[in-house]
């Protein structure tokens, strides 16, 4: 997949976010002028300043109404990244982050899928370069969009091998109110985090809650968290429990491409999966 320079989805988003600033300012002084004239102007001045007032409140739902539009746009761009349609869904959300608008939540939403779009798409780096732009910005009452945005960059650099700027990133995360999709969302990367900067006690705390979180992501997912939970417990000397969760990650799912995506991390996982033995149990060890 070819995509441009990361500067260039950066700048438009920035852009837009001064224009839409622009936008408001100018409709709100034209506001207060066109007031003032009303009020202190004679019966002719007031029948076009009425005029004028109805012509700033049209503009006004037309262009909350476009807003509207561009939003659902964005959101429907989800729908393509998921059936792998990232090209579409990149170029979808170009349209909405052009589109001109007083209101930001269009642009803010289209630039937050557009670092999902580029972290889908490998592309780490500007996947960072996006988040970072977009996290700049006071969000105001889009605060999910915030974690959410800060769980992208957290994973774009933990890709990116550089887990000292990820350790602010995750501690912003953790400070937040976290939902339990958000819980969900967060456990792998957290793990990826504590595994690559040794904080293993972290990574073991509370297994069994972990475990039983890992349990409701999909196979993938949870394949990866319990390899993760298996590695921190193999470093922490807790063999049974490394085995045991080890176990279960290969019956989620298949591990080569996992560690061969994970390598530095999981590099002493063995893939391949077990032979079944008919007497072994599927319960955790005591």
């Amino acid at each position: 997949m070819t995509t441009p320079p990361d500067a260039s989805v950066t700048q438009r988003f920035n852009r837009q976010m001064r224009l839409s600033l622009l936008m408001r300012w100018c409709l709100g002084v034209s506001l207060l002028v066109v007031l003032v004239v009303f009020y202190r102007g004679d019966r002719s001045t007031q029948a076009w300043t009425m005029a004028i007032l109805g012509l700033m409140a049209a503009l006004w739902i037309a262009m909350s109404w476009r807003t509207i539009k561009q939003v659902r746009s964005a959101r429907t761009s989800s729908t393509l990244m998921a059936q792998g349609r990232l090209d579409e869904a990149r170029q979808q959300l170009l349209q909405v982050l052009e589109g001109p608008s007083p209101l930001r939540s269009s642009k803010i939403l289209a630039c937050h899928y557009l670092a999902v779009t580029a972290h889908l798409a490998n592309a780490h780096r500007e996947a960072a370069s996006i988040s970072r732009a977009l996290l700049r910005h006071r969000l105001g009452s889009m605060k999910g969009i915030a974690t959410a945005t800060r769980m992208v960059l957290a994973d774009a650099l933990l890709m990116l091998n550089d887990t000292a700027a990820a350790g602010p990133v995750m501690h912003d995360i953790q400070q937040s109110q976290l939902t339990l999709t958000d819980r969900m969302t967060l456990l792998p990367i957290e793990l990826r985090y504590q595994l690559a900067s040794d904080q293993l006690e972290q990574a073991v705390d509370d297994l069994p809650d972990k475990v039983k979180v890992a349990d409701l992501l999909d196979s993938s997912s949870a394949a990866l968290t319990h390899l993760l939970l298996a590695e921190a417990c193999r470093r922490m000397d807790m063999p049974q429990q490394g085995q045991y969760l080890l176990h279960r990650a290969r019956l989620l799912a298949d591990l080569q491409p996992i560690v061969e995506k994970y390598h530095d991390l999981l590099h002493q996982v063995e893939p391949k999966s077990p032979q079944s033995s008919p007497n072994k149990s599927s319960d955790p060890p005591a």
